[in-house]
């Protein structure tokens, strides 16, 4: 529901909110050194500048040429949904940064550093930038598409308020995240209690000899049904994540084969990165089920080798606890081979592992303990979880006037005079404001899609344009195919005539897909009432890099001759609609 913004508020671009930034060669400025900030300084999550920036000058790459001063707010331009952005810290002086930032520098006399870095990590403002990338293996945008995005601004005392409270969760964002890492350190901290150095007083054995059964994952590619499927993503190291979940087809046959049990242990077994390599987790069927619900079996991808162990020798978490201690895991690790840039351990390197086999009583006093303190780290993490969902619902309301409504009531006079102080500023600077009824950016993304009324978009209806918005949502923002269904889209609706009504979205996706604005991709087959060839109505959107859309250079390539013979149809079927009274 749309409501109205605060009468003190208004829309503005962020390019006339800022100053221009200026462009020098560091060896004409700076003496040996300077500090130097390069996108892998700024942590996405943390949102900050991190790491040691300091730089010899006559080292300075080719991209160090932007002077940036402390309040200086950052946006990488390079991968915008990763919303890389900081605030150029105070103790940073003398400090360049890298041409692939859009450097803000706010007006004093408009905007506040603070409340601007609050805005730029908001998930709204990554979307929209996100939804003007190009590129396909190296998304990127340009300064003008962050400098044209539109801020909420009320006046400065308010923005002030607004700061104080964001900065208050913040804070309390930041002790839970301080409790969540202490607490997944307790399972380590535990098994160096109960075992310390001296692991290895106990008998050693090849992993193999307490494995009853060694086996690799799926291969198969992953679909719209099918058997819930783990993947390396998933395997956290201290815990199963159970997001981002895929579904793959497989037999009967297979799925018994592949089904995970309580006490199976997967390792991942090939990535680039070495450090996930003989990464382990335990499966714990309560788990699964409380995540994806009952009767549904869960499998694990081809990346992922499973343990079963002789549960009469060793214990699944005493395992998996050795294996992340720096004993355990330099072990693991003088099994792994790399090839070709890509580090692997098959299941012969994961069974010559030497284990150290305490007691087993030993063992199941160690998992008492262990049992308890993942108790506490999944209260923890769920406590955390909810936290970060308050947090967006916090950020929402911050930047829609809701947040600071009953304060702003009680200085109504002072906030007059501040936004008549502010309008002014805004005209002299050449400003345009406006007070539009939005209470978030989503309403950014709508008037994009508003404006495209050339070509292919010319007809589209409103509910046809929200669909564009939302797959875009769901399924762009990455330079490969992502692929939905009609019930997927139904169902990421949140609410709305189109919300979990399938069969409407299918009839959109229709004149989507024979407008090329998005891609049928399922296999073909036959109707059973009229015989006619369809497809299974699976999409995804075009791969702009690739394939360019009807009316653009070059013809779109749709993938083979069955996929444009259902593109001509729907486009024959469109016709006919047009045609009716």
């Amino acid at each position: 529901m749309m409501s109205a913004m605060p009468r003190s508020w208004g829309l503005v671009k962020l390019g006339d909110l800022t100053l221009p930034v200026e462009r020098k060669d560091p060896r004409s400025l700076f003496g040996d050194t300077f500090h130097y900030i390069d996108i892998s300084a700024v942590g996405n999550v943390s949102k900050r500048v991190v790491g040691d920036t300091a730089l010899k000058v006559d080292e300075a790459p080719s991209r160090a040429r932007q002077v940036v001063y402390p309040g200086d707010v950052l946006v990488s331009t390079v991968r915008p949904g990763l919303n890389a952005v900081a605030t150029v810290p105070a103790h940073l002086t003398d400090t360049i940064a890298s041409t692939g930032f859009c450097v803000l520098r706010p007006r004093s006399d408009m905007l506040l550093p603070s409340y601007l870095f609050h805005f730029v990590t908001t998930d709204p403002f990554a979307q929209v930038l996100v939804s003007r990338q190009k590129g396909g293996a190296y998304p990127a945008v340009t300064d003008d598409d962050v400098r044209s995005v539109s801020i909420p601004l009320p006046p400065l005392g308010e923005q002030q308020r607004i700061v104080e409270i964001l900065q208050e969760a913040e804070e309390i964002r930041r002790l839970r995240a301080e409790a969540e890492a202490k607490t997944a350190e307790l399972i380590p901290a535990m098994f160096f209690q109960s075992f310390g150095d001296e692991a290895d007083r106990f008998q050693n054995r090849p992993l193999r000899e307490l494995v009853y059964e060694f086996r690799y994952g799926t291969s198969q590619s992953s679909g719209d049904t099918g058997a819930t499927t783990l993947r390396i993503p998933n395997i956290l190291g201290d815990r199963i994540s159970f997001d981002d979940l895929v579904n793959v087809n497989e037999s009967e046959e297979s799925v018994e084969r592949l089904q995970l049990k309580t006490g199976d242990m997967l390792f991942v077994r090939t990535n680039g990165n070495p450090e996930y390599i003989g990464r382990c987790c335990v499966f714990d069927e309560e788990d699964a089920v409380r995540e994806t619900g009952p009767g549904r079996p869960v499998i694990f991808a081809s990346y992922l080798i499973r343990a079963r162990l002789r549960s009469n020798h060793i214990r699944p978490w005493f395992l998996h606890a050795y294996l992340r201690s720096p004993l355990g895991r330099a072990r693991v690790l003088k099994q792994a081979r790399t090839a070709a840039g890509q580090y692997n351990i098959n299941i012969e390197g994961l069974g010559a592992i030497q284990v150290p086999v305490p007691p087993i009583d030993l063992q199941d006093r160690f998992l008492l303990a262990a049992t308890e303190a993942q108790q506490i780290r999944e209260f923890v993490r769920r406590s955390g979880a909810q936290m970060a969902a308050l947090s967006r619902t916090l950020f929402a309301r911050a930047f829609s006037g809701q947040l600071t409504a009953a304060w702003r009531d009680s200085y109504q006079e002072l906030l007059a005079h501040e936004a008549q102080d502010r309008d002014a500023a805004l005209k002299q600077a050449g400003a345009t404001i406006s007070r539009l009824r939005r209470p978030t950016m989503q309403d950014e993304i709508d008037a994009m899609l508003r404006d495209r009324t050339d070509g292919i978009y010319s007809e589209l209806n409103r509910e046809q344009r929200l669909l564009l918005r939302e797959i875009q949502r769901m399924a762009g923002g990455v330079p490969y195919a992502r692929y939905f269904s009609a019930q997927q889209l139904s169902d990421y609706l949140r609410e709305g005539p189109l919300h979990r009504n399938p069969q409407a979205v299918e009839g959109h996706l229709a004149v989507l897909a024979a407008r090329g604005l998005v891609v049928p991709v399922s296999r073909e087959e036959q109707t059973e009432d009229t015989g006619e060839f369809v497809f299974g109505n699976a999409y995804r959107l075009p791969l702009d890099d690739y394939e360019p859309r009807e009316g653009e250079e070059g013809e779109p390539r749709v993938g083979d001759h069955a996929r444009l013979r259902e593109l001509e149809r729907l486009a024959a079927q469109l016709e006919k609609e047009r045609a009716l009274p």
